[in-house]
């Protein structure tokens, strides 16, 4: 996750990295039955529309701040 990140120049969160460090774990370990894969794709769903959600509330607050001043 943080290597990912860094190639792209792209900020990630610790809760993003712990998160995935665990899943890492499972996966390399060859334990695939352990992880549990709901999970996983809630997180990714949730981490999918946060980041966009984001962008987008920025964006209106930009322009809310430029049409007050």
């Amino acid at each position: 996750m943080i290597l990912g990140s860094s190639l792209v120049g792209a900020p990630v969160s610790t809760t993003q990295v712990a998160a995935s460090s665990v899943i890492g774990v499972g996966v390399g370990r060859r334990r695939w039955h352990h992880v549990r894969w709901a999970i996983v794709r809630q997180m990714g769903l949730a981490w999918m529309i946060t980041i966009p959600g984001t962008v987008v509330l920025g964006g209106g607050a930009v322009e809310l701040w430029r049409w007050l001043a």
